[in-house]
């Protein structure tokens, strides 16, 4: 009971965060706030999980539909979000649930498909040379799980101008061949073109050139978080600018979960969502996504927007800003919002952004640029207090409260058996007052409550 005292004391001392700091902000979701929250209820899943999946597929839905006008100038209505969580989270069944209108439709378009290609290939097999030669059948795939930029180039050049990444094992993508030392740069500056104008202009010396026009890809990658974190702070993708056209929710791990059946289909909030879905779906794709309707911000909804840019600008680019630390997070949040709020317009059957289209997209930008700030500042700053914490914690439960760096590193918690990760610990606990040291032992001090 006396370690624990001390122990509580010890976390309120550190003042110990566990995440960025706000909630995610589902009532900014708009016209998918309601299957959001039939999520978190029904399927026991954080809110930036279901609020992820669910602004991911309606970009895959209406990035065909429109595009949307910013300040700097109109924009592809696609957006690519990141969620690290662990396994057992339920990324794969909000990802399934919230899929299922698109996946039903590509099973269905699939045995067509397969009919239709039999039939060609037996059309170019009987084919007189004095016959055109019959044409292809599109690829009816819109949902690739996962992929390199050759697999996704040639997915576009031989199906549907409009498509999506969305896997909840985004690890297979940052560790295959695609995303390689010798492969990164290139795989994340197509990724960078898709996501900025939707062209694809490649040049091989065995292929000839490709060059597509128009083109439109969103991501939604659920990744374990210690793959994430290793690949969030690597210098070449921040260098080119790959991780600020991601939208980042960073969700706690949950509670223990309670032994409760979800079925989807009793949720009229989710059905309703399906419903669109589908209505979306039924809409023809042309052979490219060019002269789509341009979805603008009426007056309210730009002065806002306006402001929010300046804001961003002065907070990047100035030394009391606070945003110096991720100015290219900062400078990249209004073109995240204007398409957000082009997401949620569009899917609600809207022609324009309205005010509160434009706060809702606003809202959902900031909560992400938070949660960069958090995963490129605080959030190291949390985990070498959560270290120093569990080391704490086990120090009060050894003999004598004592113990020397060989035993720390040879028994201790798990997360300091390395002599850098040890060292680092002691040392805030040493300037915290928390431990002192004498005769080859570390000792725990008692901490004022």
């Amino acid at each position: 009971a006396e370690a624990k005292a001390l122990l509580k004391a010890a976390k309120k001392r550190l003042k110990l965060t566990k995440g960025p700091g706000v909630d995610y902000p589902i009532q900014a979701l708009g016209p998918v706030a309601d299957p959001a929250h039939a999520l978190i209820t029904g399927a026991q899943v954080r809110a930036e999980i279901a609020g992820q999946c669910l602004l991911s597929t309606a970009a895959l839905l209406v990035q065909s539909v429109a595009d949307v006008r910013t300040l700097a100038g109109v924009k592809p209505l696609s957006v690519n979000c990141l969620t690290p969580a662990d396994s057992g989270e339920g990324k794969t069944t909000v990802d399934d649930t919230v899929q299922r209108s698109i996946i039903d439709k590509q099973r269905r378009d699939t045995k067509i498909y397969a009919a239709e290609l039999a039939d060609y290939e037996s059309s170019r097999a009987t084919r007189k040379r004095s016959e055109a030669p019959p044409v292809a059948p599109v690829e009816p795939y819109r949902i690739i799980r996962d992929g390199t930029v050759e697999g996704i180039r040639r997915a576009f050049k031989q199906g549907l101008p409009s498509q999506g990444v969305f896997t909840s094992e985004a690890a297979m993508l940052l560790s295959g061949y695609g995303m390689s030392p010798e492969n990164r740069a290139k795989s994340a500056g197509n990724f960078n073109s898709l996501h900025d104008c939707g062209e694809i202009s490649v040049a091989r010396g065995l292929d000839g050139r490709t060059q597509l026009y128009d083109r439109r890809l969103s991501m939604h990658w659920l990744i374990q978080t210690f793959v994430a974190l290793s690949a969030l702070h690597d210098p070449l993708l921040s260098a080119i600018g790959f991780w600020p056209r991601w939208l980042v929710a960073f969700p706690e791990p949950s509670p223990p979960l309670k032994a409760l059946p979800f079925d989807p289909d009793e949720s009229a909030a989710i059905r309703k969502f399906w419903t669109r879905c589908d209505e979306l779906l039924a809409r023809p794709l042309g052979e490219d996504c060019g002269g789509l309707p341009v979805i603008s911000p009426d007056a309210e909804a730009l002065e806002m927007a306006g402001k929010f840019y300046e804001r961003m600008q002065w907070a990047a680019k100035t030394p009391d800003g606070g945003l110096e630390e991720v100015k290219p997070f900062a400078i990249r949040a209004p073109e995240h919002a204007f398409r957000i709020a082009g997401i949620l317009s569009a899917f609600a059957g809207k022609e324009v952004i309205n005010a509160e289209a434009m706060r809702n997209g606003i809202t959902l930008a900031a909560y992400s640029l938070e949660s960069w700030r958090y995963l490129f500042g605080e959030r190291e700053d949390a985990k070498a207090k959560a270290d120093a914490l569990a080391l704490y914690g086990w120090l009060l439960r050894q003999k004598g409260a004592q113990a020397s760096g060989t035993a720390i590193i040879r028994v201790g918690p798990k997360q300091t058996r390395s002599k850098e990760a040890r060292d680092a610990a002691l040392s805030i606990l040493q300037l915290e007052g928390f431990i002192g040291f004498d005769k080859g032992l570390w000792f725990a001090l008692e901490v004022e409550r």
